[in-house]
């Protein structure tokens, strides 16, 4: 009955290993653009995360120390309550190959870095529920 009062709002899970990226995006989504706003430094973490919040969109670095995240992506779309959340894969990688395989495994979007801040809100917006 109550389950839906309380929500805080639209939210973004931020998945990196780099604590600067992090903070940047923080900045941006969390401030300026008022969603809120969970953080993943690894892959163990993001799946955490991404099953205990279920954010509206994730943000997800491919380069991280213990999962790829490629193999995030897998788990995440292997599971019913993660499986349709919205992914940006961001990421420093650009080989077509690369860009390729992030769009099989279900990635809507593929962010490059250095980040882009109006880029990376746009495209955050436009998956974002009405």
């Amino acid at each position: 009955m109550f389950g839906n009062m309380f929500k805080l709002g639209p939210s973004v899970l931020i998945v990196d290993d780099e604590i600067t990226t992090r903070a940047t995006l923080k900045a941006r989504l969390g401030k300026k653009d008022g969603y809120v706003v969970y953080e993943a430094k690894n892959g163990a973490e993001a799946l955490q995360e991404a099953s205990s919040k279920l954010p509206a969109v994730i943000i997800l670095d491919w380069k991280m120390p213990d999962f790829s995240g490629i193999e995030v992506l897998r788990e995440l779309r292997a599971k019913k309550e993660t499986r349709d959340i919205p992914v940006l894969m961001l990421t420093s990688k650009n080989l077509v190959s690369d860009v390729e395989l992030a769009f099989e495994m279900g990635v809507l979007e593929y962010l490059s870095k250095p980040l882009d801040l109006n880029l990376i809100s746009k495209k955050v917006s436009s998956y974002m529920p009405m």
